[in-house]
């Protein structure tokens, strides 16, 4: 809806646990914002800043007292990493995203495909993947998110490897962690590995 209205996309990130439910880390928090910026996100809101005792929600990012916890460093940790790659970020229009390899055991990742993909960008994984499509504003050229969507909580030393091919001439700069590497092909072939 907002991508048909021209309207910015915000989107408010889990930052605090509620009773029953595990207290959200760094890599929650970034999985979130990831699959956020994958529909087109322009604006991400932590839920929420204090902590609210008797309410079921528990520790957020400052407790009772004030005092900042560690969910206030996981949060700050994830805000930095989002913040060096928004430069690049916002010269592209999200047009949609689209699911690789929906299973049953993650039904949260079922959803009607927005987008077909970007032409001449063939991705492929094992793992379950979303995928953002994004069109350069202005000038040629497009960006893509590639999203992990195996569960947090299966927890793996080892991460999952994507590849994909882009046909013609492109330079391909690869953001993870906050920080930008240029990719370069092996015969034809990217290689990313996503935690």
């Amino acid at each position: 809806v907002c991508r048909d209205y021209h309207r910015d996309f915000w989107l408010y990130i889990q930052t605090t646990g509620l009773d029953g439910i595990r207290l959200p880390d760094y890599n929650d928090m970034r999985w979130q914002m990831y699959v956020g910026i994958s529909f087109g996100v322009k604006n991400l809101i932590h839920f929420t800043y204090n902590t609210y005792p008797d309410s079921g929600w528990t520790e957020s990012m400052v407790d009772a007292e004030g005092k900042p916890t560690s969910v206030y460093d996981a949060a700050q940790k994830a805000n930095l990493e989002i913040l060096a790659l928004s430069g690049d970020y916002l010269k592209y229009e999200n047009l949609g995203a689209y699911n690789l390899n929906c299973r049953s055991a993650t039904k949260y990742l079922q959803f009607d495909d927005q987008y077909a993909g970007i032409e001449g960008l063939e991705v492929s994984a094992e793992a379950p993947l979303l995928v953002g499509c994004f069109d350069k504003k202005d000038g040629d050229g497009y960006a893509f998110t590639l999203v992990n969507m195996t569960s947090l909580a299966k927890k793996s030393s080892k991460g999952d490897v994507v590849t994909f091919t882009l046909s013609g001439e492109h330079t391909v700069k690869l953001w993870q962690k906050g920080e930008a590497t240029e990719l370069t092909p092996i015969d034809g072939l990217y290689t990313v590995t996503l935690e």
